[in-house]
């Protein structure tokens, strides 16, 4: 009727965190170029950015944290992950003033290029995939 709700993806989503201090303290970093949560996966998330930073993007499938299937953790969503952009200079330093505020790691899974386009890579190569986030209607 409703599928396995055991699976890894099934047992993430039931325990989501909201990252309400990291969004907080990102909020207020001005490295920090845009922030979201991301509520209908990865793979629709970063195209509000996209659109409206009027950029591209290139994400990294093998650097997104996961330990399940990469196709749930790019189109899934309700996670209350947040998606960022930030200067790549102050990324570091960022991450090393979220993770001791909070213990929360922040991890770059790709970057953001000029251009409106969005390219999957899967270990340095493009990769031949369509992944499409949760569309409400």
């Amino acid at each position: 009727m409703f599928g396995d709700l055991n699976t890894a993806a099934a047992k993430v989503h039931r325990r989501a965190q909201a990252r309400i201090e990291e969004g907080k303290l990102l909020g207020e970093c001005d490295a920090v170029h845009a922030m979201m949560d991301i509520s209908d996966g990865i793979a629709s998330d970063i195209k509000h950015i996209m659109e409206q930073s009027h950029v591209g993007a290139e994400i990294y499938l093998e650097s997104v944290p996961t330990d399940y299937d990469i196709r749930f953790a790019t189109t899934g969503g309700e996670d209350y992950e947040l998606l960022l952009t930030i200067d790549p200079n102050a990324f570091m330093e960022v991450a090393e003033a979220i993770r001791t505020a909070t213990g929360t790691p922040l991890t770059a899974i790709g970057r953001i290029t000029e251009g409106g386009e969005l390219v999957w890579f899967d270990n340095g190569a493009p990769a031949e995939i369509e992944l499409q986030g949760f569309t409400h209607f």
